[in-house]
């Protein structure tokens, strides 16, 4: 996050979609699941890099 904040947790996107199309569609916040399972709306300007869990 643009804090420095480090979140884990998942991003649900639709089978026929990308996390690009979730990230730059016109919503400015996306649902965000974290580790411990809280839901989260992130708003996207806040959000510095995405990677994927391995």
């Amino acid at each position: 996050m643009s804090d420095g904040i480090v979140l884990n947790g998942y991003v649900f996107v639709e089978a026929t979609s990308r996390i690009q199309d979730l990230l730059n569609d016109g919503n400015p916040f996306m649902p965000f699941v974290d580790d411990t399972e809280t839901v989260h709306l992130l708003n996207k300007t806040a959000i510095v890099r995405v990677v994927p869990y391995d």
